[in-house]
């Protein structure tokens, strides 16, 4: 910790010669910044949905599951909006809702060290693991976290079938691919199908590099 916070003043310190050359251009060539105003919610409204909510709000976020957790906010914000709905307008009624969701969250993690849906700030969903699902393939298994599923599927090839790499230098190749597919439908979403977004291939990238140190050499698995 000690390096790593040494680390971190020494590249604060570097930085303060380019923030110094950043200031003197926004002052030679910047423009006025724009003054953005801030939404602030009414402190009456945020008390009438208090009232609405008391106790409800936490027995809704405690529910064990997530489509029940949903389920029971939804049903928060069609009471708020009908009891208040002649008082304060709905965007109101609402933000106000999740400015008090957020305090609920918080304040349990703070004072009872509890997470949404009652585990514990060190504890974990369910795990689960199971191998060899599909027939046909070289290697199958299904992750389960809570709920949360994850399907891997292996194929094995020859070393004349690595990945070859177009770079500007040597020709360089790759024996170890791992894909990441996140479709929308996975959670419940309708977008559109096409290429992988920013989100599969950060994953995918990050999961690689995990699973790369823990496979076998070329020598002892071609």
């Amino acid at each position: 910790e000690d390096i790593v916070t040494q680390a971190i003043k020494f590249g604060h310190e570097a930085n303060q010669d380019i923030i110094k050359l950043q200031e003197q251009l926004q002052q030679a060539c910047g423009k006025p910044k724009i003054e953005v105003p801030t939404s602030e919610i009414n402190p009456e409204v945020v008390s009438a949905v208090s009232s609405v909510v008391n106790k409800k709000l936490t027995q809704a976020l405690n529910q064990p599951e997530k489509p029940q957790r949903e389920q029971a906010l939804s049903a928060l914000k069609k009471e708020l909006v009908e009891s208040l709905g002649e008082s304060f307008t709905e965007e109101d009624i609402l933000s106000a809702f999740e400015t008090k969701v957020r305090a609920e969250i918080r304040s349990s993690i703070l004072e009872k060290g509890q997470r949404v849906n009652g585990r514990g700030l060190t504890e974990v969903r369910p795990l689960s693991c199971e191998v060899g699902l599909l027939p046909r393939t070289h290697g199958s298994a299904l992750f389960t976290r809570g709920r949360t599923q994850v399907l891997t599927i292996a194929t094995l090839g020859p070393i004349k079938k690595e990945q070859q790499l177009d770079g500007l230098g040597i020709e360089e190749t790759k024996r170890f691919i791992h894909h990441y597919n996140f479709p929308p439908f996975s959670t419940g979403e309708v977008k559109r199908v096409g290429s992988p977004g920013r989100r599969e291939i950060g994953h995918g990238a990050l999961a690689e590099r995990a699973i790369l140190p823990v496979l076998p050499k070329d020598e002892d698995f071609p």
